[in-house]
């Protein structure tokens, strides 16, 4: 009995899972259907021909909206910065110093009083060539204001009397006159001007030029006829018909003077006797240095014709034909003219341009110089 029983129990054990087991088979189905057709639904419908039932509509649901975040602007061309290249910064060179022009104590000066040309000269056609650096040029030179004799009725009877002259002096406005029968003397100012009346001895030979100088210079120092400065002295012409010499003073300084002031021109006879004097003298002179113009520009009015040109007339062919000269300049120094008038009256200085020309006709070099106006603070000479 007792191993029927455990037999039927056996038997009875497998269908008592077989229905749960159907039932969790048909859920597993259920679900996987429920789920293909909510995948469908969400692809565009993986079933085609299906209708889904419609859900009864329920409470709307409140949406968050999500807050957008801009986008990124895009920068306009103007917003846009374009970068600096950095670069090497170009070093200016130093400026060129201006020159200062210097002035001197005496001021802005008046025009120069230029020599005057010499007509023979005009027919002269000069082509320059500039041998030398414009760097020689000087810069500055000395200004020399000339001092004005006083004069008084005392003094011009002294010299009167040392010069042999019985006489009473006269005096006009600005001067002194005295005379008698053999010698004559007018002073003023600067200018004394004496004539021996009397005849001259007959002509006789003329000594040497050192000879005429010296008894000339003694005569004007001994008498007190010129101021401070005597130069050596030169004799410009021999008169020997007449035995007559002319010899010519200019200030030891400053030199060469081109101007006729200050000068003394004595006319010495071939004995030493004193026939003539013309003077233009002053009692002294003050200095004061001056600027010079540029270089540049002092070249320029050579080239331009500006100059005062000196050449010895003597060595040129005779007429009136032009002359082509080819002009080499090879040096340069400083000369002097007078600038002013009588009671104003200054030596300024020149740049003389010195060299040789080659003259059509004429046989080797000649010397020749020009002269320019130079001081800055000077107004410009007329013409």
């Amino acid at each position: 009995m007792a191993k029927r029983r455990s037999r039927g129990r056996q038997a009875s054990h497998p269908q008592r899972w077989v229905l749960p087991a159907a039932l969790a088979l048909i859920a597993m189905v259920v679900l996987a259907v429920w789920l293909a057709l909510g995948l469908g639904d969400e692809t565009g419908g993986l079933l085609a021909g299906t209708e889904l039932a419609t859900p009864t509509p329920a409470a709307p649901l409140a949406v968050e909206t999500a807050t957008p975040v801009p986008a990124e602007q895009t920068p306009s061309p103007e917003d846009t910065a374009t970068p600096t290249l950095e670069s090497t910064p170009t070093v200016a060179p130093p400026p060129t110093p201006v020159p200062t022009v210097i002035i001197g104590e005496f001021g802005e000066l008046p025009r120069p009083n230029m020599p005057q040309a010499r007509p023979d000269l005009a027919r002269l056609q000069p082509q320059y060539t500039l041998g030398i650096s414009l760097e020689q040029v000087p810069t500055e030179a000395p200004v020399y204001r000339m001092l004005p004799r006083a004069w008084d009725r005392e003094r011009v009877v002294a010299i009167a009397e040392s010069l042999g002259i019985e006489g009473e002096v006269t005096e006009s406005t600005g001067g002194f006159h005295i005379a008698d029968g053999a010698q004559e003397l007018y002073i003023s100012g600067n200018q004394v001007q004496y004539q021996r009346l009397a005849a001259s001895q007959q002509a006789a030979t003329l000594p040497d030029d050192t000879t005429l100088i010296a008894a000339a210079r003694d005569w004007l120092m001994t008498h007190d006829l010129v101021g401070e400065g005597l130069g050596a002295g030169t004799v410009s012409d021999r008169l020997e018909d007449t035995g007559l010499a002319i010899v010519v003073f200019q200030p030891a300084e400053p030199s060469p003077v081109l101007s006729a002031v200050p000068r003394a021109t004595v006319t010495v006879s071939a004995d030493g006797e004193i026939r003539q004097a013309f003077i233009n003298w002053p009692a002294g002179f003050e200095s004061s240095i001056y600027g010079l113009r540029d270089a540049e520009s002092l070249w320029q009015d050579v080239l331009e014709g500006r100059g005062y040109l000196e050449v010895d007339v003597e060595s040129l062919p005779p007429g009136n034909d032009p002359l082509p000269a080819d002009v080499t300049i090879t040096g340069v120094e400083i000369a002097y003219t007078d600038a002013g008038g009588e009671s104003d009256r200054y030596l300024t200085p020149l740049v003389r341009f010195t060299g040789e020309a080659t003259i059509a006709g004429v046989d080797g070099p000649v010397p020749i110089r020009v002269s320019v106006p130079a001081v800055g603070a000077q107004a410009a000479p007329r013409g």
